[in-house]
């Protein structure tokens, strides 16, 4: 599964996702401590983790207001307050729930500390040049240059660096082995089986 960090996915060339019907926000933490999900690929416009995922007590799943209570009858298992009602477009409706629901969350920002999940700005990557974070305290932190991959020249911020060390793949995945895999006929007969 392909993920992205704190705000809508940006348009690219891969895809665009603004129509989108449903989100889902689950924190970085839920990933890290599982057992067989860690992210493989770890770059906040696109994180990838093979395996199903099982959303932890702190997901929240965002659904078009006219459809809440079907979701609520269909997904059981789901405390009613983790599925919630939005109305509008799905990027500010996600921007929304992770100030009201996740005050802590450190959001991707230009190198100013201007929010970029806010407002749709489609690149052929779906990157920027530089892509920070910013904390609740208001610093900016950078954390990779361009589309990542140079971990001598790209990797800027000593987290990235750290997940470098351990043997996670940063950047973009067209630039990973993965990326590779996901387009294997055979690999894609196993995910439609």
């Amino acid at each position: 599964m392909h993920w992205s960090w704190n705000q809508l996915v940006q348009p690219n060339n891969g895809g665009n996702w603004e129509g989108a019907q449903v989100a889902i926000l689950e924190p970085l933490s839920a990933f890290e401590n599982s057992v067989n999900n860690k992210p493989v690929g770890v770059a906040p416009y696109d994180t990838l983790t093979f395996h199903s995922h099982h959303l932890s007590d702190q997901s929240i799943l965002l659904v078009p207001s006219s459809i809440l209570e079907e979701a609520r009858a269909y997904l059981t298992e789901f405390t009613p307050g983790r599925i919630m009602p939005f109305n509008g477009d799905i990027r500010s409706a996600i921007i929304e729930a992770l100030h009201n629901h996740y005050p802590q969350t450190w959001h991707i920002c230009d190198e100013k500390g201007n929010l970029i999940g806010k407002k749709m700005k489609h690149s052929a990557g779906g990157y920027d040049q530089k892509t920070c974070l910013r904390t609740t305290d208001g610093r900016v932190i950078e954390l990779i240059e361009g589309r990542g991959h140079d971990p001598n020249s790209e990797h800027k911020s000593r987290a990235i660096k750290e997940y470098h060390k351990v043997g996670r793949y940063i950047g973009l995945h067209a630039d990973a082995a993965t990326n590779s895999l996901e387009k294997n006929v055979y690999f894609k007969e196993l995910v439609d089986f």
